[in-house]
């Protein structure tokens, strides 16, 4: 994929670009890849300054953003994240971001990777909670500001951290309409892409229920990320699968999506969605999560980027 710069027409980029027609597309994609770390870094640095400093962390949030920590729903748009974070800087010490995986296109970038934060010392010691995060950054103008950021604490964790407060409010249905400070051209892209990524979405689902690893192979991308609900991480399509086969009363059994937000650009698109397993071994016959899938175009077809289950309550 290639990047357009302001202005410049598709013939203009030789001269703009030397030698581009002659680098093969890993080459174009390790520059652009390059280019999004540098806007996740500078992100990083200010966002964990500000979390040490306890001054306007929202800020760095979209319009729009969604912020799920462990053990809540979720806060949707800026007003809300604030009010969270105004009950929850005080009793923390720090936060520590990483990037161990990183995708995008145009003006999204998916960053994964591990997290760890800590609480006020008190007599009790130092609390603190390590886990996974998936963070979603959206460009807007000059700045990259979060658009989705969902923290899942370790099987180890201590996510009491984070609860503060009152439970958070329930999120709202889902609603495909013009986002904050997005063109009418940009709402056409979203809305086709979201057939796409539904109809594959539908093939995995299927592929899921019926246990059927051939075509969930196939729905995948070679460097697919998964979060199982256990909380086991695994990289690429043969890991993947055999991660699924393996979660107890999970694969093979009816799942099924509602979704509650969505989010696309170029060749990226997130969708979080409630999901609903079949499982015979508890009373109620059922698990429930929230499930945040990342798809990525490969050629004409969309394919599973990354899948991050929230924890079984």
């Amino acid at each position: 994929m290639l990047l357009l710069l302001p202005g410049l027409a598709p013939g203009d980029l030789d001269a703009q670009l030397p030698g581009y027609k002659s680098r093969n597309p890993e080459e174009l994609r390790a520059q652009y890849i390059q280019g999004l770390m540098e806007g996740v870094n500078e992100v990083w640095d200010r966002y964990e300054t500000r979390w040490s400093e306890d001054e306007d962390l929202a800020d760095l949030f979209s319009g729009d953003a969604l912020l799920v920590v462990p053990g809540e729903e979720g806060r949707r748009r800026r007003d809300a994240i604030e009010e969270y974070f105004t009950q929850l800087l005080p009793v923390t010490s720090g936060l520590e971001l990483a990037t161990a995986h990183i995708d995008g296109s145009d003006d999204l970038a998916v960053i994964f990777g591990p997290y760890r934060v800590t609480g006020v010392t008190s007599t009790a010691g130092t609390l603190r909670d390590d886990g996974d995060h998936i963070t979603v950054l959206r460009q807007e103008g000059r700045f990259w500001r979060v658009r989705l950021q969902v923290f899942m604490s370790a099987p180890s964790g201590q996510p009491r951290l984070w609860w503060q407060g009152e439970p958070a409010e329930r999120l709202p249905l889902f609603h495909l309409g013009l986002p904050i400070g997005s063109s009418e051209f940009r709402t056409r892209v979203r809305r086709g892409a979201i057939g796409g990524f539904d109809t594959t979405l539908q093939h995995f689902r299927a592929a899921w229920s019926e246990g059927d690893e051939r075509a969930l192979r196939d729905l995948v991308t070679d460097d697919v990320f998964l979060r199982a609900p256990n909380g086991e991480v695994s990289l690429g399509a043969d890991g993947a699968v055999a991660a699924f086969r393996s979660i107890p009363m999970g694969f093979g059994s009816l799942l099924q999506t509602a979704p509650l937000d969505f989010e696309s650009s170029g060749r990226i698109a997130v969708k979080s969605s409630r999901y609903v397993l079949e499982a015979e071994d508890i009373p109620e016959g059922y698990r429930t999560g929230i499930l945040y899938t990342v798809m990525r175009l490969v050629g004409r077809e969309w394919k599973v980027r990354a899948l991050f289950f929230s924890p079984w309550g």
